[in-house]
This record gives structure tokens, C-alpha cells and sequence, in this order.
């Protein structure tokens, strides 16, 4: 047992037996010594309520509460045996700090939890970042789990705004002889005193646009020219259209903002999101504010059954003139077979988008018959973690040529594990062949809603939904497939009763993606090499929606779609063949 486990078990095994004689004498008195057990009104029959009061949590946004709630969380588990309903209530209106938890990098850690309520009030979550935390909550291979009544924030900042002194656009294709940079001097020091490069190579800073453009400009390393002024050079990967990028920052004479080094995005210990939920059975968030992520803020994959997100907001905090709640997408779901219901938020300032619902691109790389073959996730190396099951639709399409290879239903998984996923279908594929493409249809987070958000930025609905009574501020949306990156082909998308107003400013070097339009609908083959696919988005619907077709770039007229007012079609696109 390593020391830090080792402390963490005696910890607990002093509370429970402080708790346990308590209950034995019957005794009151302060800390843990009483048993903390109630049921009221609120909670689920027969629920034991944990108070993290006693079990030594402070709450007054100074004092390190990570002990105490490692402690009451060794004390759900315990409580919660046999299926019993624990909550963990939190008082009103308290902030508590974090910063240790025994090596834990997330607060909650709630993997294997069955039946917990955590419950806040108005509750406020600070994480400090310079430990190991980098998640608020991480649930895995858990049961019916509720969140309720919090606030999660920093306890330090996580990025600034910075006026860039000199441009240096460098030579393209040069490589490190002639790389691009800007030299920038932030408003709050990056607490660097030595060249800082990446872990995560996808990690980027941006032109600041009050919310209009997101053009990643993504970073190869910072380099300290002067830290007591706060001097920087920031130095760029030469891809994703820099230069032009580069030329709308300074033309406009704008701001460049960037994460804090070690606590931004450009470290993968960040965990790939700040509330984590997968391989779960049902999920119950609601009344909660997530000020600050420096990933995704949701990232819910692999999960079953229901996950209701009531009044989920991701926005800065009140009283600041906060630019940036969240670094990337806000709510990143992939591979679920849980239905999501998502309302009642306010989903803005967030860099990269505000919905990312698609799957994972699966490719056929053995094939044993026309009804039998093997195939592998190349963004997993070979692996698909999501179990697949008889039953589950199939969609199979040929990038290169644009053909429509078929969907079909699997048959029988006949073994799955590693770089394996061997599977019979029910009907022959005769265009099937080496580097097919396959989408899992019926892991899209099937019959999800999103209804009466207010959504600002961009977007992705890859997978079916429904998103009524919602204001879409569209910075750009993306209604399709991205060869080799996210599918599946768009189907069963219905927006009803929604506005949509464009953010899109009419200088085309201000605008992101297209000048002309806020959204491509359709399908692609293999991106930049012109084929047409055969292969098409069906049911994608705009019912009573204020929205002008016109702002819609469709793609080559892939995909069936339908504009209706009052129940009459005033205007429909077909594929052309």
C-alpha cells in the first residue's frame, strides 16, 4: 500500500469508528462523533444523508475541504451498500477550496458509486490547479448518480488577454528555420521563467473577438523574453491557415488570449474534461454553474440508460467581465446509448464548440465475407470501447470513391477486445472493402433533446435530436460528416420553434469559416478531393423556425431537407445525382 493510500484508509477508518461509537452511546458532541443520518421530504426513500459538516468540511474558500469530503465520500460508499440511497448534502451558499485529495485528480471521484445525491445550495467548488486536480468530477462504471445546487470555478486564473508588440509570420513549409511568431505581453504573468512547450499539441491561443470568430491558432512553444514585464514569444504551428489568421489579429489590432501554462488545455493531464461521466447508468445534473474549464466541460461517453441536464450553465462568473468559460466544446458526447435531455441553459464563451454530438469513425481492415468481416477505430489505435451489440445499425460508406456501401444491423459480435471488433451483419455488402468507412448509428445518443437554451457560438449535431425552443447565436454550425475525424450521417435532426441570429460580421477576415453563410448541411468524401458522395444526410427538419435558408451552405445538395411554417413546406433541398 503506498503512503498516501495508507493515510487515506487510516482516515477513514478513524471516522467510521469515531461515527460507529457515537452510534453505539448515543453521544453528541461536534465532528464526526455523532451519526449523521436523516431522511426528509427531498431525498429518496430511506436515503442516509452525510452532512460534510461532520466530517470536518469548513467551507469558507480557504481552508483545504479535500480531506473531509475524501472522507465522506469513503462514507457513501460504505452507507451505500446493498443499494441503499446516500446523500451528501453540502451547506448554503459555502465555497469550499480544494487542492489535495490524496493524489485523486478529480474532487468527486465516483467511479463504481451506486444511488449518490451530492447536494450543494448555491454551493461554490474551488479547484486549485497547481496540485493535481483537474477535474471537478469524474464518474466511471456508475449507477444513478444526481448532482445538485453547485458552482464550480478556479481558485487562480486560467488565461489571459495580452497586446502583441511584433508580428513574424515566418516561411511557410520551412519548418524550424523561419517558424511564425508573435511577441505579446500579457495582463497577467504565465508564471514562466523558461521556454514552456505543450504536452498536448493541440493546444492553442486565439484572436479575442468578444465571442464573433474562432480561429485557433494553435502553439509550438512560449519563449520568456522578459518575465518581469511580462514579455512573451509565442511561436506557432504552421498549419490550419495561420498566416491568415495571423493577418486578421494584426490588421484589427486585436488581442491575443491564451491559457495559463500547466493549467490550460496544452497539458493532458487535464483529464479530456472537467465533469467526466462514462460507462454510466443514469445521470441527473441540474441547477449548476460551471464558470471555468479549461477542456471539455461534459465529456459523456459510453453511457446508458437517462442523463437529464436541467439548468446546466456554462457561462462566467457573475460580477467579472470574464471572456472564457470554456476552452473547448461544452457538451462533447460521443458513443452513448443514453438518451440525453438537456434544458434550461445558458451555453455560452466557450472557444471551441457549444455541442459536439457525433461518434467515432470505425474502418474495415479484414474481411471474411460479405456478412462477416473486422474492423478498427483509428483515434483509439485499433480500440472501440464502447461495447457493440446484436442489433446495433451500421452505416458503411466509401470515403475515396463516394459510394454507398450499405446499413445494415449486426448480426452477431463474434469478439471484441483490443483492435478487435469482429462482426456479422444480417445482410451482404458487396461494395465492402479494405478502408471502409463504418459508422455505429445506434450509439448516437439516441431520441436526445436540448429545449429552451440559449446557445452562442459554434456547433456540431452529427446524431439524431431534437432541439426546440432555443435561441442559436451561430458563430457556425456544422450539420455533416468529417472523413476520418466524426460521423455518423446526419439523420433524424429536427429544430422546432427555434430563432437563429448570426454572429457573423460581414468583413470576410473577421468571419469564421464562410463569410457568406452560419452553417453547412450535408455530406463530404475524403475533404479537398472533390468526389461527390452518394451517400446523403436524410430528415433534417426546420419546423416554425426563424431561420433564412439562405445562411445555409448545402453542401452540394447531400441531404433531404424540409423547411415548414404553420405545417406546410415553404422550402425543401434534395440530393442531386
Amino acid at each position: 500500500m503506498s503512503k498516501r493510500r495508507g493515510i487515506r484508509f487510516i482516515a477513514f477508518l478513524m471516522a467510521f469508528t469515531m461515527v460507529s461509537l457515537a452510534a453505539l452511546t448515543g453521544c453528541g458532541g461536534t465532528g464526526k462523533t455523532s451519526e449523521p443520518e436523516k431522511t426528509d421530504k427531498d431525498n429518496p426513500d430511506n436515503a442516509i444523508v452525510l452532512k460534510v459538516s461532520e466530517y470536518g468540511a469548513v467551507g469558507d474558500g480557504v481552508t483545504d475541504d479535500g480531506p473531509a469530503i475524501d472522507s465522506v465520500l469513503d462514507m457513501a460508499k460504505l452507507k451505500g451498500q446493498n443499494d441503499t440511497p446516500v446523500v451528501i448534502e453540502f451547506e448554503k451558499d459555502k465555497s469550499y477550496y480544494f487542492k489535495e485529495l490524496y493524489g485523486d485528480t478529480a474532487i468527486f471521484e465516483l467511479s463504481r458509486y451506486k444511488n449518490l445525491t451530492l447536494r450543494g445550495d448555491n454551493t461554490t467548488i474551488m479547484m486549485d490547479k497547481s496540485g493535481k486536480l483537474r477535474r471537478y468530477l469524474n464518474a466511471d462504471f456508475a449507477e444513478n448518480i444526481a448532482v445538485e445546487g453547485f458552482n464550480f470555478k478556479f481558485s487562480q486564473p486560467w488565461y489571459t488577454l495580452s497586446d502583441v508588440d511584433a508580428f513574424h509570420p515566418g516561411t511557410p513549409d520551412s519548418g524550424s528555420a523561419d517558424q511564425p511568431y508573435i511577441d505579446i505581453t500579457t495582463e497577467k504573468t504565465l508564471g514562466i521563467t523558461e521556454t514552456y512547450t505543450p504536452d498536448n499539441r493541440t493546444a492553442f491561443g486565439l484572436p479575442y473577438t468578444e465571442g464573433v470568430n474562432r480561429s485557433h491558432m494553435y502553439i509550438d512553444r512560449i519563449e520568456v523574453l522578459d518575465a518581469g514585464t511580462q514579455k512573451y514569444r509565442v511561436y506557432f504551428q504552421d498549419w490550419d491557415d495561420l498566416r491568415t489568421k495571423m493577418t486578421f489579429l494584426e490588421e484589427y489590432k486585436l488581442q491575443f488570449m491564451l491559457g495559463i501554462p500547466y493549467w490550460d488545455r496544452g497539458e493532458s493531464s487535464d483529464g479530456s474534461g472537467s465533469i467526466v461521466v462514462t460507462n454510466t447508468t443514469n445521470f441527473d445534473m441540474k441547477d449548476v454553474n460551471v464558470w471555468a474549464s479549461t477542456s471539455f466541460v461534459f465529456h459523456m461517453r459510453n453511457n446508458y440508460g437517462d442523463f437529464n441536464m436541467k439548468n446546466c450553465n456554462v457561462t462566467t462568473e457573475p460580477g467579472t467581465d470574464g471572456a472564457w468559460a470554456a476552452q473547448v466544446d461544452i457538451f462533447h458526447l460521443k458513443e452513448n446509448r443514453c438518451k440525453f435531455v438537456i434544458e434550461d441553459c445558458l451555453l455560452e464563451k466557450a472557444n471551441d464548440d457549444v455541442f459536439n454530438l457525433s461518434t467515432t469513425y470505425l474502418y474495415v481492415d479484414k474481411i471474411m465475407s460479405e456478412t462477416e468481416f473486422n474492423m478498427y477505430c483509428k483515434e483509439f489505435d485499433g480500440n472501440y470501447y464502447m461495447p457493440l451489440e446484436a442489433g446495433d445499425t451500421i452505416t458503411l460508406i466509401n470515403e475515396a470513391s463516394g459510394a454507398f456501401v450499405g446499413r445494415t444491423k449486426i448480426k452477431q459480435v463474434v469478439e471484441q477486445n483490443g483492435a478487435t471488433n469482429h462482426v456479422i451483419v444480417e445482410d451482404p455488402l458487396e461494395l465492402n472493402g479494405y478502408g471502409t468507412a463504418v459508422y455505429v448509428d445506434s450509439l448516437g445518443q439516441p431520441g436526445s433533446v436540448i429545449r429552451n437554451c440559449t446557445i452562442s457560438g459554434t456547433y456540431r449535431f452529427r446524431t439524431p435530436v431534437t432541439i426546440e425552443n432555443c435561441t442559436l447565436n451561430t458563430v457556425y454550425a456544422w450539420i455533416d460528416n468529417i472523413p476520418g475525424v466524426e460521423g455518423p450521417l446526419p439523420r433524424d435532426i429536427t429544430f422546432k420553434n427555434c430563432v437563429f441570429k448570426s454572429l457573423k460580421a460581414q468583413d470576410p477576415k473577421v468571419s469564421y469559416m464562410s463569410p457568406d453563410y452560419m452553417m453547412q448541411l450535408g455530406t463530404t468524401c475524403n475533404i479537398g478531393s472533390g468526389v461527390q458522395p452518394h451517400y446523403y444526410a436524410e430528415n433534417i427538419l426546420f419546423e416554425d423556425c426563424d431561420i433564412d435558408p439562405k445562411l445555409i451552405d448545402f453542401m452540394g445538395n447531400t441531404a433531404y431537407v424540409s423547411f415548414v411554417k404553420d405545417g406546410k413546406e415553404y422550402y425543401s433541398v434534395k440530393p442531386e445525382e
